[in-house]
C-alpha cells in the first residue's frame, strides 16, 4: 500500500484528464516549487503508483464504434491467463482488457467501423478460446463519459469528458496520425521532441496538437493509476431496470454522476440497462451505494451484477489502422 499526503492527493487529481500540465502550472496550483512537483510525481511512478499516462482519443470522430465483450471461463488456470493476456496484446484493434472476477473474469473492447468489422476480430478471439468460456456477452458502447477521480479528494466536480459524441467522421493527414501515435508513446513527451521526431517546426506541432483538442479528438491525457496500492477497490456495476422512461434514466444518471465514487458512466445497448464504475474502499461501501440508490428510485433497480476489477491488460484509444 502507498500512502499518500494531501498534496500527493491533490496532485493526483490535477493532473487527471491533463497530465501534460507543466511543473510551473502544478506548482501554482499546489504551493509548491518546481523541483518539489516534478519529485513528487516522479516519487509516484517509481512506487508504481503511476503506472503510466493514456491519452483519451475519441475514436468515434473517425467512424468507429466502441464494441464490448465480457466472458466468464471455466477453469482458469495461469498458462490460459498468458495465452489470453498475449493474445490481447498482439491484437491491435482491441483498445482495453482487463480480468475480474465475480459477474465476468475477462472485460475487452474492439474498436471497429461496423458489426461485420467486430465480427471479423472477435471471431479470432472466440476461435481461439471459446471451448474454456462458459459464458458471454457482447454489448455496443454509445458514450463513455469519465468523471476525474473526485474519490482522492472527497470532491463533487461534474467535470467530464465523453466519448461517442459522433459527429462527421474526420479524415486525418500522415502527420495528424503520426503525431497521435507519437503521443500514445510518450503522452508527456515535449513539443519539440515530437517536432523533431517528425521533422517538422514546433509552431507546427503544437498548431496540430492544438487543432486535435479543439475538434474534441484528443480529449485529455490522464494516469493510469495502481487504485489497489491505494488499499481501493474497483467495481463494474451492471444495473437493469423496470422503469425505462428517459426521463427516470437521466435523473439516476445525474444523481450517480455527483458521487465522489463514480469513475465512469457508459451508455450502451446489451448486457444491462444502466452500466457504471465505482471506487470504494470495501464491498460494504458498494452495497452501501447500492442501497443508497434503491432508496432514492425506489422499485427502479430490478437486479445488477457486479464485476470487481482485478488486472488491468491493456489500455489504448488508437488502433494501428487508424
Amino acid at each position: 500500500m502507498v500512502k499518500l499526503d494531501a498534496r500527493d492527493k491533490k496532485l493526483l487529481y490535477e493532473i487527471d484528464f491533463n497530465a501534460r500540465k507543466t511543473y510551473t502550472e502544478l506548482a501554482k496550483k499546489l504551493g509548491m516549487s518546481k523541483r518539489g512537483v516534478e519529485y513528487k510525481i516522479k516519487n509516484l511512478e517509481k512506487k508504481g503508483l503511476i503506472l503510466g499516462y493514456t491519452p483519451i482519443i475519441d475514436l468515434s470522430k473517425f467512424g468507429y464504434y466502441y464494441f464490448r465483450v465480457f466472458a466468464k471461463f471455466e477453469n482458469l488456470s495461469e498458462e490460459l491467463r498468458k495465452k489470453v493476456e498475449e493474445f490481447m496484446l498482439e491484437e491491435e484493434n482491441i483498445g482495453w482488457a482487463i480480468w475480474g472476477y465475480d459477474a465476468y473474469d475477462l472485460g475487452l473492447n474492439v474498436w471497429a467501423k461496423s458489426v461485420k468489422d467486430f465480427k471479423e476480430i472477435i471471431n479470432k478471439f472466440y476461435f481461439k478460446f471459446d471451448k474454456y468460456i462458459g459464458e458471454r456477452v457482447e454489448s455496443v458502447g454509445i458514450n463513455i463519459i469519465f468523471y476525474k477521480n473526485r474519490y482522492l479528494v472527497n470532491g463533487h466536480s461534474v467535470e467530464r469528458l465523453i466519448i461517442g459524441e459522433r459527429k462527421k467522421p474526420i479524415e486525418l493527414d500522415p502527420l495528424d496520425k503520426n503525431l497521435l501515435k507519437l503521443l500514445v508513446k510518450n503522452p508527456r513527451g515535449t513539443i519539440v521532441d515530437f517536432a523533431s521526431k517528425l521533422k517538422e517546426s514546433p509552431q507546427s506541432i503544437l498548431y496540430r496538437f492544438k487543432r486535435l483538442k479543439k475538434g474534441e479528438i484528443l480529449l485529455g491525457i490522464r494516469p493510469d493509476i495502481d487504485h489497489n496500492l491505494l488499499n481501493k477497490i474497483h467495481y463494474k456495476l451492471f444495473m437493469n431496470l423496470n422503469n425505462l422512461n428517459p426521463k427516470i434514466i437521466k435523473a439516476l444518471e445525474d444523481h450517480v454522476s455527483q458521487d465522489s465514487g463514480t469513475l465512469y458512466i457508459v451508455r450502451a445497448l446489451g448486457i444491462c440497462d444502466f452500466d457504471i464504475e465505482w471506487m470504494g474502499e470495501s464491498p460494504k461501501n458498494l452495497f452501501e451505494f447500492i442501497e443508497e440508490l434503491q432508496n432514492k428510485f425506489p422499485g427502479i433497480i430490478r437486479d445488477y451484477k457486479i464485476l470487481f476489477f482485478d488486472k488491468t491488460i491493456k489500455i489504448k484509444f488508437l488502433p494501428e489502422n487508424l
